[in-house]
Order: C-alpha cells, then structure tokens, then sequence
C-alpha cells in the first residue's frame, strides 16, 4: 500500500510539472539601439518562473518584436512572425529556422496562425487608399511559398489589418478581428462568415481566442481614464451576442489591453498578458490568476503562447463513432488526407456538417 501511494505521488509530481512548463513568451532587449537582441522564454505557468532564454540568431528587416506566437504540435514549433520574417523554433531540437515573406510594395503582413497543421498569415494590401484588401494566406511550412490567397469579402470598420488570429478544430474554422468586426474562416470549405460586436463610445476590443471550442474577446472599458476595465467576454460564434462577461480583478501595470491570448488545454485557463502582467482565467471554474514578469527598463514582451498539446483521445473516440452524420474527408496528424477507412492510427475526420474530430480507427 505504502509503494502505491508513493507511485501516484511521483505520478502527480511528474504531471504538475509537466503542466508548469508550457508557455512561452518572446522579449524584445533594445539596450544596444542598433542591435536588438529577440527571444523566446519558456516560463513556469504557475508563478512565472523563468526555466529557458533562447536568442533568435536570424537577422531580422526591422526592429519589430516577434509577435503573434502560433504552436505546431505536430512538428513541435513555435512559429512567430516580426515584419515580413517568419521564424520558427523547436521545442524538442532547440533549433531555429526562418523564412522572408515577399516585399510588399503597399501591404503588410500581421498574423500568424498554425490551423490542422497547416500555416496561415494575414496580408493586408492598401494599393488603393479606399480600398484596403484584406487576405488569409496560405504559406508552405519550411520556404514560405505561398500555397492559396483568400481575400476577405466582409465590409471592414476602419483600415486596420485582420489580427488575433485564433483556430476552432471543432469547426475547422479561422476567427481574427479588425476593429469590432470578427471574421471566420473555415479552412475545409472555404466559407467565410463575420459578424459585427456592439460599437464601445469609451473602449475598445483587442484579442480573440477560441478556448475548448468556445470564443472568447478581451475589452477594455477606458470611461473613466483613472481606472481601466478590462474584461473577458465570451461570445456566441455564430452571431457575436454576449453569452457572458468576465471583468479582471488583478492591478494593472499600465493601461494596456489584455493581449496575445492564448488557451491551454491542459489547465482550461485563457492566457494573455498587458505589460508586464500575465493573467489566466479558468473557464472551468472562473477563477483569475496572475503573475508579473520582471520589468525590462530597456525592452519589452511581444507575444505569449501555450505549447500544451491538444487532448488526442477521449474514451468515447477509441472507436468512429456511429452518427447520422456522414463523414466526408480524413487527414493524419501530418495533415495529409487519408482514406475514410484507414486504421490503426490516429485520424481527424471531417463530418458533413463541418464537425472536426481526432479518433482512432482500430481493425477490429
């Protein structure tokens, strides 16, 4: 009895400490003007705790911090993306590589966003003053090349570019926000869709993020100037209307927004940090959590992303399971389709009414 109890008290050390190390942050260090140093920083998800510092080594076309941190669990790759450079690093090698995005004469790259495995950035192109074009992009993984250009067909607000981009593996569809517009795109039909959130006369909104299939946008209330709101907002996917509202209770550093939200899937907590301040919000239980990072008189942080793996398999998928629906196409791990039939491994197939699901088809 006694080697039991201290088998499962290894067993829930080893877990928790696995759980505590699947964030990382990047920080931007301009001491030396005309040489920023760039990095990714892996961090304890508890308390913040500093457990790695690696230096990006590729040159970089400007001085923007690396931003909008997308994870590939398939390859083990954070991507990220600064200007028009992409870069990539793998957790389990500690090894870098990036790729340039062609020049943009009148345009700009904004987002990145790992979806099925497959790599998606925002392009917005203003040739036309009045007329700003708003794409999806679809890059090859290792040179960058461009695979598929979807143009956004949604009347826009204002001129700002398509940011946050977030995944739902449940509908295969791509969420991004410009202004108080949110946009979707499923990346299986090609079908777009957007709806419109209520103007803020004193605020305005920032990031989303898909957590457990559920959206999530992130609000700052500035009416009065001396004390900021910021709040949670869940959302419902199909219309945008307010399913419900959560208002931060952490003291701000500053009066920036909740950025660069994230979900860990392990924890069930929305990540997402303002300045110096990471914040965690349960959407299980509801519950807030912070910590600070360490002030940088001379730098900042740009993005911040978990890197814990999406549960593979619940008991209920260890067979296909039997629906009315029908299923219509399949893709390994890899992202590369396969056979409807195909066994003995792990599968995602894709119902017709849009519905993604990780399965594994046995023989017997």
């Amino acid at each position: 009895m006694q080697k039991t109890t201290t088998i499962l008290l290894l067993l829930f050390i080893t877990t928790n400490t696995l759980l505590s190390q699947n964030l990382q942050i990047t920080r931007r260090d301009f001491t030396d003007p005309n040489n920023y140093v760039h990095s990714l920083i892996e961090l304890n998800e508890t308390n913040g705790t500093i457990l790695d510092t690696y230096d990006y080594t590729a040159t970089f076309s400007g001085f923007n911090a690396v931003e909008s941190l997308t994870y590939n669990q398939v390859t083990k790759e954070v991507f990220g993306i600064s200007g028009d450079l992409i870069l990539k690093y793998n957790l389990e090698s500690g090894t870098e590589d990036s790729f340039t995005l062609p020049s943009l004469a009148s345009g700009d790259y904004q987002d990145v966003i790992i979806a099925n495995n497959r790599l998606f950035v925002s392009r917005r192109d203003f040739t036309d003053p009045n007329n700003y074009i708003h794409s999806l992009v679809e890059l090859n993984q290792t040179d960058g090349s461009v695979i598929n250009a979807y143009d956004y067909t949604a009347t826009f607000p204002g001129f700002n570019s398509v940011e946050s981009l977030t995944y739902n593996s449940e509908t295969s569809e791509i969420f991004g926000i410009s202004d108080n517009l949110i946009l979707k795109y499923n990346i299986e039909t090609g079908n777009q869709g957007s709806f419109t959130l209520p103007s803020l006369t004193s605020g305005d909104y920032q990031d989303v993020v898909i957590a457990n299939n559920r959206l999530y946008v992130s609000r700052r209330d500035f009416t009065d100037p001396n004390n900021y709101i910021h709040s949670l907002v869940e959302l419902n996917q199909t219309d945008g209307s307010v399913i419900s509202t959560y208002d931060y209770t952490a003291t701000f550093p500053g009066f920036d927004a909740v950025e660069s939200l994230t979900y860990s899937p392990e924890t069930s907590e929305i990540i997402g940090f303002s300045e110096t301040l990471v914040l965690k919000y349960s959407i299980d239980t509801g519950t807030e959590n912070s910590f600070s990072m360490p002030t940088l008189s001379s730098g900042d942080y740009g993005a911040i992303v978990s890197t814990a793996d999406d549960p593979l398999l619940s008991v209920e998928d260890i067979q296909l399971p039997e629906v009315n629906q029908k299923i219509v196409k399949a893709h390994n791990l890899l992202g590369q389709e396969v056979p409807l039939d195909s066994t003995d491994q792990i599968i995602i197939v894709l119902f017709e009414n849009g519905i993604r699901k990780k399965v594994y088809n046995s023989k017997i």
